[in-house]
């Protein structure tokens, strides 16, 4: 049996071994969160203490309160989107 190298076989190989270490160095996957309290709220507190520590191993948490990346009322829209994660919204 005899293996028979040819240009785009090499070709086919260097891309496949340049383009493998790239899928182990991903980044963590983002976990945006939008709310409209402040960042001293009880609800706040908590997520800061107890959810952002739990998750920090595995996500980048990057939490905004006060309605600094959405607007109220807007935020389950921009899940619907794609655009965030998570929200503390009410259920008025």
């Amino acid at each position: 049996m005899t293996i028979s190298l040819t240009r785009r076989g090499l070709v086919a190989a260097t891309v496949a071994l340049a383009l493998a270490p790239a899928a182990f160095a991903q980044d963590k996957p983002q976990l945006r969160l939008s709310a409209v309290q402040s960042e001293t709220d009880q609800r706040s507190i908590a997520i800061l203490e107890k959810f952002a520590p739990m998750v920090a191993d595995f996500v980048a948490f990057e939490p905004h309160w006060n309605g600094t990346l959405f607007k109220q009322g807007t935020e389950l829209e921009a899940i619907a989107r794609g655009n965030l994660e998570m929200s503390i919204t009410s259920a008025q």
